[in-house]
């Protein structure tokens, strides 16, 4: 068996720690290990045939892709057959800002939507062929276009809200740089802290909903602030917009997965993606626009609009996945 290992592009190295590709591992018989714990999850890649269970007779194939647990303790693990794959090691935050991951999800649940996507087949193919730098260029590829989707969700309230402060508190970029930092602290208190409890306790519709609600709340606060110039109205603003699009964003991967028949996964989220990329390419163009001629209330007003109008068709969609029920409301 060989390994190679080789380093992630430089912006992407707070998400993800290192490739790893692994050569003709061949297990004839069923062999016992154990997964200690690790700080890292494994996006994995492979092209060849194993086997994998907790016992030698729960042994099931292993998906093209799969996205490992998050192992807090050792467990045992049972593996036999061929192994030839590419590895991407995530940080816990990589995993879920990447990829939609939160520890509350059921272990294989990306697993199917991640082996139906374009990309996923095309990295799976391309290490099956053998093309080694081609496979992990792709991937690479892949999820730097991941991670620059990370800033375009406030991509309204980056470009509008220095502006906004100025104008209505005469704030200089030392004030909106807190306020940002703010923003980022609860982004990572929702996502980090908050979730996994959340989901738990709610379920993911829900609390998608409970998030689109929160933006709601952001979003007007802003759109009121010139009537109300006040900067603790600003930092309220902002954490509501953090918050929910941070409890938002990680829960619409699993629910379009949920609610996807298994052949149809690649498609919709392909589709997904392209347009979440259009609205977000489009959003500080339009957010310009709006707030050169009609000012900054028609400016947050209209993402208050838009948030609203999402969470009117996410209320109007059946609230029960066809394969997983929600938690009843406590």
């Amino acid at each position: 068996m060989r390994f190679r290992h080789h380093a992630p592009s430089p912006p992407l190295r707070d998400h993800v720690q290192g490739y790893w590709e692994l050569e003709d591992l061949h297990l004839a018989w069923p062999e016992q290990n154990y997964n200690l714990p690790e700080r890292t999850l494994r996006l994995m890649f492979s092209a060849d045939r194993i086997l994998l269970g907790s016992s030698a007779d729960t042994l099931r194939p292993m998906p093209p892709v799969v996205l490992t647990p998050f192992t807090v303790q050792p467990e045992r693990a049972v593996g036999q057959g061929r192994l030839r794959a590419l590895v991407a090691e995530l940080y816990p935050w990589g995993a879920r800002q990447l990829l939609g991951w939160h520890a509350a999800l059921a272990p294989d649940a990306l697993d199917d939507t991640l082996s139906a996507s374009p990309w996923g087949r095309e990295v799976v193919a391309l290490v099956a062929q053998g093309e080694w730098t081609a496979a992990r260029e792709a991937l690479d590829a892949q999820l730097l276009a991941l991670a620059a989707q990370l800033a375009l969700p406030f991509s309204l309230m980056q470009v509008a809200l220095p502006i906004l402060a100025r104008d209505s508190l005469h704030w200089g970029p030392a004030q909106v740089g807190t306020v940002l930092m703010v923003s980022g602290l609860c982004d990572i208190v929702a996502q980090g802290l908050l979730l996994p409890h959340l989901v738990r306790a709610l379920g993911e519709g829900r609390l998608a909903r409970a998030g689109l609600g929160l933006g709601i709340g952001g979003m007007v606060g802003l759109a009121l602030l010139p009537l109300h110039p006040a900067a603790l109205l600003v930092y309220l603003s902002v954490a509501l917009l953090a918050l929910g699009e941070g409890v938002y964003t990680a829960c619409m991967t699993t629910l379009i997965s949920l609610a996807t028949p298994a052949h149809e996964q690649g498609r919709v989220q392909g589709g997904a993606q392209a347009v979440g990329e259009l609205a977000q390419a489009a959003g500080p163009l339009i957010s310009g626009q709006l707030y050169a001629r009609l000012g900054p209330a028609a400016t947050f007003g209209t993402g208050a609009a838009a948030v609203a109008l999402a969470l009117g068709v996410l209320l109007a969609t059946p609230r029960t996945a066809p394969n997983r029920p929600e938690p009843a409301a406590t």
